[in-house]
């Protein structure tokens, strides 16, 4: 980040984690998704990081699989998300036969997908991706979203694999 930070050590200091907070596997897709979201207003503020960020990772894909998804998930998303939930209940059935080796892979494949989906929610468009990336601005507001939702917008609003957030945060399963 541009210009120097000057840091404090506070000795005394305390952090505490929420006992709400589970982590397993469909909220592992959540904040998938949402880091998706989170790094393209990052890259908006902060230029000189896109070049690190995982969504130079969909400009050209490198695997087959890559190379059907990601386009199919620009043009009929729904679908996508249809078939995403398919592959995250062949999850399950891939530990019970302890098929480590693939169930690591789909894991990653499908953590992959719903950080595109995050982009997405925020890019809108393959060609925005590619502008976003060569340094254009992404988004006129962008710089005016960072942690506070637009006027009338639910910024709680996002749907993940099995799990949608309501309006007040809770979990809803599908």
């Amino acid at each position: 980040m541009a210009g120097a930070i000057s840091f404090t050590l506070a000795q005394d200091a305390v952090g505490y984690h929420y006992e709400h907070e589970t982590n397993n596997l469909d909220r592992s897709f959540c904040r998938s998704r949402q880091e998706g979201r989170s790094n393209v207003l990052i890259g908006g503020r902060h230029p000189e990081l896109r070049p690190t960020l995982h969504i130079k990772d969909y400009e050209t894909p490198y695997f087959l699989v890559d190379k059907i998804v990601v386009p199919l998930t620009f043009f009929w998303p729904a679908v996508v998300d249809w078939l995403a939930v398919g592959v995250r209940k062949s999850l399950d059935l891939l530990e019970s036969l302890g098929m480590r080796e693939t169930w690591r892979w789909l894991r990653a494949k499908l953590r992959g997908y719903w950080y595109l989906r995050g982009v997405i929610d925020e890019l809108k468009t393959r060609s925005a991706i590619f502008s976003f990336m060569d340094g254009d601005p992404a988004r006129a507001d962008l710089d005016n979203r960072e942690n506070v939702g637009r006027a009338g917008e639910n910024t709680h609003q996002v749907g993940c694999i099995g799990v949608i957030l309501s309006s007040m945060g809770s979990y809803n399963t599908l």
